[in-house]
């Protein structure tokens, strides 16, 4: 792109040079071992977890988990919604990897604290 010739990044470096930047730092590697499979089922068995974890503890849990089902849903059909208007990117998996590992964060923390709660119960 003769348009960034002038930035200080590029600025009189040739294509090898440019891409060993790439190579040398590890903050610019994709991870390949993690797949959004891989992740997907840790969220089913999250999900799993919480709502058996919930009902042992008589617990309403239809609102935390239609949440988090819903942010996963959503991250899956804006990756969707961008596949149909143009070629796909891997950058556009972005917001599904995000939405996705919210879910997983907020299942866990509140399968631990129905966990690590015990016999305590909150008063309303």
């Amino acid at each position: 792109m003769p348009q960034c010739a002038s930035l200080v990044t590029f600025r009189d470096k040739n294509a090898d040079q440019i891409f060993a930047i790439f190579r040398t730092h590890s903050y610019f590697h994709h991870p390949k071992d993690v797949s959004h499979l891989a992740l997907s089922f840790f969220w089913l068995i999250s999900l799993a977890v919480f709502v058996v974890m919930a009902k042992m503890r008589q617990q309403e849990a239809a609102g935390l988990a239609s949440y988090t089902v819903a942010l996963t849903l959503v991250g899956l059909f804006m990756i969707l919604g961008n596949c149909f208007l143009t070629v796909f990117q891997p950058r556009f998996t972005l917001p599904m990897w995000e939405l996705t590992i919210i879910s997983v964060s907020i299942l866990s923390a509140k399968t631990l604290e129905y966990l690590f709660a015990g016999g305590k119960r909150r008063q309303k």
